[in-house]
């Protein structure tokens, strides 16, 4: 919801084609909401998503050490696409001799993607001691209704520890849960999301197998720990 002031600041063009009157104000159109993914991301954590082509983090990687700045600068180097743009705050900026981002504009902090080949970052963790004294304290949040995926993270990791992953009908990976790199890695060429392109070589055949609804061929290594693609788990 927006004030009816912010008309003005993003003009009329705009605001008839991506806003609609709601009681005082402007809200965004419904079918522009549907087209935006909401979810959580630890930077510290979390995989990285790719095939991103805007990353804006403002005034972020101010509460980390250099050591977990650079890890966070390696996942956002591997998310986003081929000379696509990271927008850091005003206190922020990457390493001068990073050969990972090129500057745009100095004054805004906007950075270009280099071509420098990556492979996905292995590990995600960091110790507590990462982040700086000074960073402020998580603000206590309300009990809330847990989204599906949250849920199935927390069930996952708490009572199976086990790795995870959501995909679509397309094999698109949507969510990841847990250490996936025993199972999943990136090719050498271009980030891709399809879980076929992924899977580790001894995985590869097994997990088409599913895809297609089909028996598995031989099971995963490790029994204690699943493949989810869907509702199917190698």
């Amino acid at each position: 919801m927006y004030q009816a002031s912010a008309g003005s600041a993003v003009g009329e063009a705009r605001l008839a084609q991506f806003f609609q009157a709601h009681n005082d104000g402007y809200q965004i159109r419904q079918e522009l909401r549907e087209t935006i993914l909401f979810t959580p991301q630890n930077l510290i954590a979390d995989p990285a998503f790719s095939r991103v082509d805007l990353v804006s983090c403002r005034n972020l990687l101010i509460y980390l050490e250099p050591d977990a700045q650079q890890r966070v600068f390696e996942l956002f180097h591997f998310a986003l696409n081929p000379k696509r743009f990271l927008f850091l705050g005003r206190s922020e900026s990457t390493d001068p001799d990073s050969t990972q981002f090129e500057q745009v504009s100095r004054a805004w902090r906007i950075y270009r993607r280099t071509p420098v080949l990556t492979r996905a970052p292995a590990g995600y963790r960091f110790s507590t001691k990462a982040t700086r004294e000074e960073s402020p304290p998580a603000s206590r949040v309300g009990t809330r209704n847990k989204g599906y995926a949250e849920l199935v993270n927390a069930t996952l990791l708490e009572v199976h520890h086990a790795a995870s992953v959501l995909t679509n009908s397309a094999h698109q990976v949507l969510y990841l849960s847990g250490a996936t790199d025993e199972y999943l890695t990136q090719p050498a060429d271009e980030p891709t999301s399809n879980i076929l392109d992924m899977a580790r070589e001894g995985l590869r055949l097994n997990c088409a197998s599913h895809c297609a609804g089909q028996p598995s061929i031989r099971p995963a290594r490790r029994s204690a720990r699943s493949l989810r693609t869907g509702q199917r788990a190698l």
